[in-house]
């Protein structure tokens, strides 16, 4: 016997999506080539449910709230200066993760953050020792899923 078991199963490492291949678009359709990093989630609103005959709390979603993050680096100020001239500014991006690899077609999707509204903007900011990377956090209102990958999405997962 070797140091592992051959009979178990293993994950192809072709089959992970890489991030080298995630996208942003604004609502305009450009891509937002200078975005390093991108995240959009929802945080689930949980309320405690206390149950008789059962040992544990259940738990039961009452609604959530969609927060996200984004890093780019610093081409262009426009985008600073939008959000600093109007903080109530809403935008919507089309995300994507679309790597090539035919391992990876079913990791592939596309999901339009809706209604994004961002939580602070730096007026300005550099550090001498490399590129000026931007880090702006945001929250949400809404999300629908896309095409996925030439699929279309089934209908109970079209929109919130």
């Amino acid at each position: 016997m070797g140091a592992y078991d051959k009979n178990l199963p293993a994950l192809n490492p072709r089959k992970v999506a890489r991030g080298k291949y995630g996208n942003v678009y604004n609502s305009s359709g450009e891509h937002m080539a200078s975005v390093t990093k991108f995240e959009a989630k929802v945080d689930f609103d949980k309320q405690k449910i206390k149950r008789s005959n059962a040992f544990m709390d259940g738990n039961r979603i009452m609604g959530g709230a969609g927060k996200g993050k984004m890093t780019l680096y610093l081409t262009d100020a426009a985008m600073i200066k939008e959000i600093s001239q109007d903080p109530d500014a809403l935008f919507d991006f089309l995300g994507e993760v679309n790597d090539p690899d035919e391992y990876t077609q079913e990791a592939n999707y596309k999901i339009a953050i809706l209604n994004i509204n961002y939580d602070g903007v730096p007026l300005l900011q550099y550090d001498v020792t490399g590129p000026i990377e931007i880090d702006l956090d945001f929250t949400f209102d809404d999300w629908e899923w896309k095409e996925i990958a030439g699929r279309a999405v089934p209908a109970s997962e079209s929109s919130t």
